[in-house]
């Protein structure tokens, strides 16, 4: 249905990456979340209209520009 919010998950990931000493790659998951949620791309449950699909890919293009000069 794309409607399952997958920042727990995410977030998780994160964690794992900062306990694995990916401190700053976990730092660039969790600004990702962050920018994500802030800009509006949430799902329902959190008050939103958008779908896990677009979500993921919001979330996908900001961690692929962190860390980039």
């Amino acid at each position: 249905k794309g409607i399952a919010n997958p920042i727990g998950a995410v977030a998780s990931a994160a964690m794992l990456l900062d306990h694995l000493g990916y401190v700053a790659e976990a730092g660039w998951v969790q600004d990702a979340i962050r920018c994500t949620v802030a800009d509006g791309v949430i799902t329902p449950d959190l008050g939103g209209s958008g779908t896990s699909a677009e979500f993921r890919d919001q979330l996908v293009a900001r961690i692929g520009q962190a860390g980039k000069p």
